[in-house]
């Protein structure tokens, strides 16, 4: 695969540049990605208002400039900053919006492998690291595995070669104040 770029507004004096890269970095970025009904209204309504409003727009962008070429990319990132401002959001980058948006999904049990394709990762473990572990999906994780050791499941448990008789420990009573802490943490 070549990768094709063209500078369009190339000035040595100048301290950015546009570059248009004409194909992905890697076979696994041309994909299909689904959208949902409501964002494909809202990116139709948008073309629509740019065709009707006389916009220049001569390369059918999606979000031209001013003058209908390319928006340059601090042009974006302001842009993006003053959105995030108003939402009272803090610290918002294009990044930052995949990675939310990789963690949200593993949050709705979307498998890994699915948000893999949808970021468009060749690896699962790039993937991986865009996810962001939450403290409540952490208690939960534990909490689930927890009910496994019950002391009542342990008991009715099959005993493996080699293990002691868990039922020596059925009758042990628990001094009055851990009883009392135990009854109010799984409250």
């Amino acid at each position: 695969m070549t990768l094709q770029i063209r500078i369009l507004n190339f000035n040595p004096d100048k301290k950015t540049h546009l570059i248009v890269q004409e194909s992905p970095k890697t076979r696994n970025s041309i994909r299909c990605i689904p959208m949902s009904d409501s964002v494909f209204t809202l990116l139709a309504k948008r073309l629509f208002y740019l065709e009707q409003s006389g916009w220049l727009n001569p390369h059918n962008l999606l979000f031209p400039s001013t003058n209908g070429s390319y928006i340059e990319p601090k042009s974006f990132e302001l842009r993006l900053k003053a959105v995030s401002k108003r939402c009272e959001i803090k610290k918002v980058s294009a990044h930052a919006l995949r990675h939310t948006f990789a963690t949200r999904l593993v949050e709705e049990n979307v498998p890994l492998t699915t948000v893999q394709g949808l970021l468009g990762h060749a690896s699962v473990s790039t993937t991986q690291r865009y996810v962001t572990t939450m403290p409540e999906e952490m208690r939960k994780a534990v909490s689930n595995l927890s009910l496994r050791m019950e002391p009542e499941t342990l008991f009715d448990a099959k005993k493996l070669n080699g293990t002691k008789d868990w039922m020596k420990v059925a009758d042990v009573r628990l001094p009055t104040w851990l009883q009392t802490e135990t009854k109010t943490a799984q409250s």
